[in-house]
């Protein structure tokens, strides 16, 4: 998903910039920019850390944590089958493609992991109150 919104594929920025002309007529000028790189780092540096704090938190034994992954693993879940759909739906692959298929499904595969076990047997000593 960053390396679309890099590209510009995900999200596009449009900007309208009306001008007078020295007749009297108003000439307006539409561009479409792709998301600036520095926008699409901080963003993905700032959910990158709220999920470290997550998983800090649930380590530490906040259920509340645990459940919030749960919810983000379920979503992400949802976008990664999205974009493997979407994959799947073009006419040919080239060689981008083939990486970002690898890529979605390693990441779908290690969401799942990522799931079951924070809800195996042996996750539950992290999650007692502690008094």
């Amino acid at each position: 998903m960053l390396s679309q919104a890099l590209d510009g594929n995900l999200i596009r920025f449009t900007s309208y910039r009306s001008e007078r002309a020295g007749d009297g007529t108003v000439l307006t000028t539409t561009t479409v920019a792709p998301l600036p790189v520095g926008v699409a780092v901080f963003t993905f540096l700032l959910l990158g850390g709220l999920w470290a704090l997550l998983v800090f938190g649930m380590y530490h034994g906040a259920s509340w944590a645990r459940a919030l992954l749960a919810v983000f693993a379920v979503l992400g879940t949802f976008v990664v089958v999205g974009q493997l759909i979407g994959l799947a739906a073009q006419d040919e692959m080239n060689g981008g493609d083939l990486a970002h298929l690898v890529f979605f499904l390693a990441t779908l595969v290690l969401t799942i992991a990522g799931w079951v076990l924070m809800y195996r047997d042996g996750a539950k000593p992290y999650l007692v109150k502690r008094r």
